[in-house]
């Protein structure tokens, strides 16, 4: 059971339930090991990727599916990321492009998340959400293998270099037989200010059709969820753009200026 806390009824309400576990007693500094994923509405199951929902339409081999995703994106991205090499380059680029993967993102901001919650102002009449998981719990559920190397690096996620390192591409992810139900961690590396500006992480799991919602239910304590009400939501809106956190910054851009324009405008 994935617990979700009490409606908070204000702003101050709200921001008490992101920070509640944010401070680090060892460094003494305000830490959030935590990752947190905005969703303007809420779902039964919203953990679900952008590739499994494409099966909910129509049958389909979605590994077969997901390569051809990852090999056309290359293709039609070389003109503006010459660099692209792996697939783990290939998922973050694309999925900050909203190409469907099967990774889930999320944020290490708190306030990123919540202008994901509330960017849509069609959603505004529904409630939405915010997840937060406990990265520094997650790593303690890992196999021992990939614990240990997190652990020697002093760190509790992988960078997507030491990722491909260990797992060079999709494949030999989903055929190491050690990682059955296993969720990874992973931060992306730089190469777009989207995932710059967005704080940017993924969570994967071997095997595309893989439930991450299922895996917190089965490692209860990981995950939590925050309900946004929508009387807030104009007001966390407003108050995130004074903040410097809106569809201009998040989204660098001409696209990003557009709807910043729009909304404020609205």
């Amino acid at each position: 059971m994935i617990r979700t806390l009490k409606e908070p009824n204000s702003w101050d309400d709200l921001n008490r339930l992101l920070w509640q576990k944010s401070f680090d007693s060892q460094t003494n500094k305000y830490r959030p090991y935590i990752a947190f994923r905005g969703l303007s509405r809420t779902y039964t199951k919203d953990l679900v990727t952008g590739i499994q929902r494409i099966s909910r339409l129509r049958p389909l081999n979605l590994a077969t599916l997901e390569r051809r995703l990852l090999d056309t994106f290359r293709n039609y991205a070389q003109e503006h990321y010459p660099e692209l090499r792996s697939d783990w380059e290939l998922l973050s680029l694309g999925r900050h492009y909203r190409l469907h993967t099967r990774l889930i993102d999320w944020t290490i901001s708190p306030y990123v998340a919540l202008f994901f919650a509330t960017e849509n102002m069609e959603h505004w009449n529904r409630d939405g959400v915010v997840w937060c998981v406990s990265r520094k719990k997650t790593r303690d559920v890992l196999p021992a293998k990939l614990r240990r190397i997190l652990e020697e690096k002093g760190t509790y996620l992988f960078s997507a270099s030491l990722l491909q390192k260990k797992y060079a591409d999709l494949a030999r992810l989903d055929n190491d037989k050690d990682l059955k139900e296993t969720m990874i961690w992973f931060e992306p590396a730089s190469i777009s200010p989207r995932i710059v500006n967005q704080y940017a992480l993924f969570s994967v799991m071997p095997g595309v059709e893989s439930c991450q919602f299922k895996y917190f239910e089965r490692n209860p304590g990981l995950a939590w969820r925050i309900p946004i009400p929508k009387r807030l939501k104009p007001e966390i809106y407003q108050r995130l753009e004074v903040m410097n956190l809106s569809h201009r910054t998040i989204y660098p851009g001409l696209d990003g200026i557009a709807l910043w324009l729009n909304g404020y405008y609205a």
